[in-house]
């Protein structure tokens, strides 16, 4: 079971994202997290290992591909 964290800015984007791993890999996947910037990143990572990091590298905000 993996573990896919998806760090985009673009609200729609990002439930696109998630429902495409969702309905691709279903049952290998145990947990889809979404972020909306890199800022909590690296404290969500720890917490729970992911296996799989997708990325926006242009964002919005201000640190851009973190």
């Amino acid at each position: 079971m993996k573990k896919i964290i998806i760090v985009e800015d673009d609200l729609l984007l990002q439930a696109e994202y998630e429902s495409f791993l969702t309905k691709t890999f279903g049952e290998a996947i145990s947990r889809v997290i979404s972020l909306p910037n890199a800022e909590r990143l690296l404290t969500t990572h720890q917490s729970i290992q992911a296996d799989l990091i997708i990325t926006d590298l242009v964002m919005d905000s201000h640190k851009e591909g973190m």
